[in-house]
């Protein structure tokens, strides 16, 4: 798939993710977190979606990887506007995916860039990942001048 068909194809997600986040916002609880509920998904490549008082999540097919199984999925603030709350984030990982699952924020090559809404691209990796990033590991520290 070329950049403009991806731009296409995006722009028609937008269009469903605007409907979903326009019932949601006019039924908005305030900054209250309200439980998740199914979303439709009609007209995406995505599998499923989910939907709350300020979040919209959709999850695309499982990707077995050297690393272990990556379950690509997309957030999207319900206003469209720019999320980076690290701790909504977090939660929406926690609740929808385990306590004890992995994420990481994905940040594609431009060639493959579709950057038309403020949506943030995650990866869900298992709880016994293989990756050789985390907060296991042992830091070194040196006093040596």
């Amino acid at each position: 798939m070329n950049r403009q068909q991806r731009r296409s194809l995006t722009s028609e997600w937008n269009k469903t993710l605007d409907r979903e986040a326009k019932k949601v916002i006019k039924n908005s609880l305030g900054d209250r977190w309200s439980d998740w509920e199914d979303c439709p998904i009609d007209g995406t490549p995505y599998l499923w979606a989910k939907k709350n008082s300020k979040y919209v999540v959709m999850g695309r097919s499982p990707i077995k990887t050297e690393i272990g199984i990556i379950k690509p999925i997309m957030i999207r603030h319900n206003t469209g506007g720019a999320i980076h709350s690290w701790s909504d984030i977090q939660r929406i990982k926690n609740e929808l995916f385990g306590e004890e699952s992995h994420a990481v924020e994905y940040y594609p090559k431009v060639s493959e860039l579709v950057d038309d809404k403020n949506i943030y691209h995650v990866w869900i990796l298992e709880p016994d990942y293989k990756a050789p990033f985390s907060f296991g590991y042992k830091f070194e520290v040196s006093h040596e001048s």
